[in-house]
């Protein structure tokens, strides 16, 4: 079981646009420096450095970095920099045109239960004040929060509308729990193509669509639940979903959310089975973790020893790549929504990605990661120079993904944080001039 980790929340601010200023630089020093203003880089200092060699390649971990120096070996300031001129030549002299890019987009794909057992009272502990109430109060809130700003989403309900109607809790039982037989399961409600197509879409957050989805979907009465959990085919088509929406924008990074209170149970054999479903979170974990929200059952009056219908979802959370299950309490309705809220925010901080894909350099020109700066723009800070910093002790730092073999640019913890928090914004990545550095 997993126990819900507190974090310090931040916002999730607008994803800043950025641009790749492609550069023409006289400098041929291949070292790093930072240069003096002019138009790309307004009121930095100078400070050049040069070295030779070759590095280690640096780690990441958490926002913060270990390991290597940059390619060139290790740095050495030139304490005569600030002179204005360069050992490697004239720095002034750069002319920029800019090409679009954009911080790596986060897709959080929820897959949420909306079974009988989540509020319409057959038991005791199915209680729709103390389980669908605060959970969806939580949920609500996180889709429509400002700080869920450059974040987007969808929502999947399962089961869908197709599956059978809970008994009323004053008519017939449902049979067993968490797995066992459902009259009338075991059909287009089961098939994983009916959910391939989420009941919310793709879109950015904030927004109030998703509290309009759940609302829709919220039974008016007792009589009115959704029968069974069938999760397996709920999960395979949300992959699917994800698959599409991965070939139309391959650049954005997509996690699923699954929030359910059982075990799964409707379409009968392998498919209600934990195991099968901990193979499917297993077999896309290397493109697409799986988060897993266990919504337990509570401890009431009438029943004060519930059945443990969550525990076995951290097999999908291990095979999914996200190490065990968050699981929530149920007793109180404030502190089970609070808990959800701090979950939800967990994986947001997991998930947000300040990860910028590196431009292509000019036609017919090599990229050089010697000569390659970082500048944020906004209307409350300005122009804000960031520097290399492969240990993220620079407020404004950034590093390499990988120094021997760099693909993206990684905003250091600090610096992202703040530009998350943006109101508005550009961040532009500028090639061809030499390195800034701490």
């Amino acid at each position: 079981m997993r126990s819900v980790i507190s974090t310090s929340p931040y916002g999730a601010g607008l994803a800043y646009l950025a641009a790749a200023a492609l550069l023409g630089c006289s400098s041929s020093n291949d070292g790093y420096q930072v240069l003096p203003g002019n138009g790309s880089t307004t009121g930095a200092p100078v400070a050049a450095v040069t070295g030779g060699g070759d590095s280690s390649a640096a780690s990441t971990s958490g926002g913060s970095t270990t390991g290597g120096a940059p390619t060139g070996g290790p740095i050495v300031i030139d304490p005569n920099a600030n002179s204005g001129s360069t050992s490697g030549g004239d720095t002034m002299n750069c002319a920029a045109s800019d090409v679009p890019t954009s911080l790596q987009q986060v897709v959080l794909a929820f897959v949420f239960d909306v079974s009988a057992s989540m509020g319409n009272e057959q038991e005791a502990y199915f209680s729709r004040s103390l389980k669908w109430d605060p959970v969806v109060a939580a949920t609500k809130a996180f889709f429509n929060d400002p700080y869920s700003k450059g974040l987007a989403a969808t929502l999947t309900f399962f089961p869908n509308e197709l599956a059978p109607i809970a008994p009323d809790p004053n008519g017939m039982g449902m049979g067993a729990v968490g797995g066992g037989f459902f009259p009338g399961g075991g059909g287009a409600e089961c098939d994983d193509m009916e959910y391939a197509t989420p009941d919310v879409p793709l879109t950015p957050l904030p927004s109030p669509a998703f509290a309009a989805a759940i609302d829709a979907v919220t039974p008016p009465d007792t009589g009115s639940w959704r029968l069974g959990t069938p999760t397996l085919a709920a999960l395979q088509g949300t992959i699917t979903a994800i698959d599409t929406m991965r070939t139309a924008d391959p650049n954005s990074a997509y996690t699923i959310v699954l929030v359910t209170d059982g075990m799964p149970a409707l379409c009968g054999g392998a498919a209600d089975t934990v195991e099968a479903v901990a193979d499917a979170a297993r077999a896309v974990a290397a493109t697409t973790p799986t988060y897993v929200i266990g919504v337990n059952n509570p401890v009431t009056a009438e029943e004060p020893y519930p059945p443990d219908t969550v525990s076995d979802l951290n097999l999908v959370a291990e095979a999914g790549g996200t190490q065990s299950a968050f699981i929530i309490d149920t007793n109180n309705p404030a502190e089970t929504s609070a808990q959800l809220q701090t979950v939800i925010e967990t994986i947001r901080e997991s998930s947000f990605s300040c990860s910028i894909a590196i431009p292509p350099p000019p036609l017919g020109e090599t990229f050089d990661q010697n000569k390659v700066n970082v500048q944020s723009t906004s209307t409350a800070t300005g122009d804000v120079p960031f520097v290399y910093d492969p240990t993220c002790a620079e407020p404004n730092g950034w590093h390499y993904d990988n120094e021997t073999a760099p693909t993206t640019i990684e905003i250091c913890q600090t610096a992202c944080e703040g530009l998350r928090t943006q109101a508005d914004g550009q961040l532009s990545i500028q090639l061809g001039c030499v390195t800034r550095i701490r």
